[in-house]
């Protein structure tokens, strides 16, 4: 989970040039290289932040057992939306439930 003020940090999942040009990019996007970007970088970090936490705040009710069946199946809604190709900053969400096996087996089939 990134905090205010944090560096974003884009891990390698190959060693390949493409991968090496991409995680360079990103870095440069996120993190800012002049004092203007720096400026622009801070307000994506900030969206991406607003973002996470908002999934991050439907992971933790899907799993309360106080819910009922409609109670989660309305979660399970806006995850299944997070999830989606077309949400903002879609790659980080579904690396999030890619690295922890719980979150996997119960959203794996959503990933595609």
């Amino acid at each position: 989970m990134p905090f205010p003020f944090e560096k974003v940090e884009v891990e390698l999942l190959d060693d390949s040039d493409k991968s090496k040009y991409t995680q360079e990019l990103l870095l440069k996007v996120y993190n800012g290289t002049t004092k203007l970007k720096m400026i622009e970088s801070s307000n994506l970090r900030n969206r991406l932040l607003e973002e996470i936490k908002s999934f991050q705040e439907n992971l933790i009710d899907y799993f309360q057992e106080t819910n009922d069946a409609k109670d989660k199946e309305y979660i399970l809604m806006k995850i299944k939306g997070h999830l989606n190709r077309a949400s903002n900053f879609t790659s980080f969400k579904r690396c999030i439930i890619r690295r922890n096996e719980t979150l996997l087996n119960e959203f794996k089939q959503y990933l595609t």
